[in-house]
């Protein structure tokens, strides 16, 4: 689970003050570009569901590191923005294509030209989150959620995850349907593909263990 510190803020993106200092010029963007994207990139790789508790405002590139999240869980107090166009800077082609992907190219203009802040239910209605849950309730949900995963066969689980992101970064290459298709078949060839058959016909919980 990612999360932000104090309740305020899952992450309120760019310090504007630093940007004389470290983002003035296309040279610096690329060095900062760069740094940014060894995080997002991590985050992507992350073989296990991740899930990303949201209080308070998402902006910039805060909300590009939520969409990095499988799910993504908000409180009705949560606010989300890419504010770019207030501060005249270009935004990634990273960034731009992964909103574009989740909420489809007529809502990413609307959300980058007028870098309009959005709230909780219409960020649910454009699917830039998953779930709306009352600021005392979230901590509890986004781990009985997490719980619920952890119950379910962790290979299928790591299959599903591969094939989705194989899908959202496009061109599938040979060696990505591959390394998918290879996890597909470990899949059917595990013991926990036995133990889900066994489970099934005794009429009992399975218990997975991850081979």
């Amino acid at each position: 689970m990612i999360r932000g510190a104090g309740g305020k803020a899952f992450a309120s993106g760019a310090d504007i003050s630093e940007f004389d200092r470290h983002r003035a010029n296309a040279e610096q963007r690329k060095e900062y570009t760069a740094a940014g994207a060894l995080g997002h990139e991590w985050l992507r790789r992350f073989d296990k569901p991740l899930l990303a508790l949201i209080e308070g405002f998402c902006i910039g590139g805060g909300l590009v590191v939520a969409l990095c999240a499988d799910v993504r869980f908000a409180t009705p107090a949560s606010r989300f923005a890419i504010p770019a166009a207030q501060a005249r800077l270009g935004y990634e082609y990273s960034g731009v294509a992964a909103l574009a992907r989740l909420i489809g190219p007529s809502a990413t203009r609307d959300l980058l030209f007028s870098a309009r802040l959005v709230e909780a239910d219409e960020a649910l209605r454009l699917g830039l989150i998953n779930f709306v849950v009352t600021g005392d309730e979230i901590e509890a949900k986004v781990r009985s959620y997490a719980q619920a995963i952890a119950a379910n066969a962790p290979l299928t689980i790591r299959a599903v995850k591969a094939a989705v992101a194989a899908f959202e970064h496009p061109p599938l290459t040979e060696a990505t349907d591959a390394s998918v298709r290879a996890l597909v078949d470990a899949c059917f060839d595990s013991e926990d593909y036995a133990e889900g058959r066994r489970a099934f016909a005794e009429k009992r919980p399975p218990k997975f263990r991850g081979r």
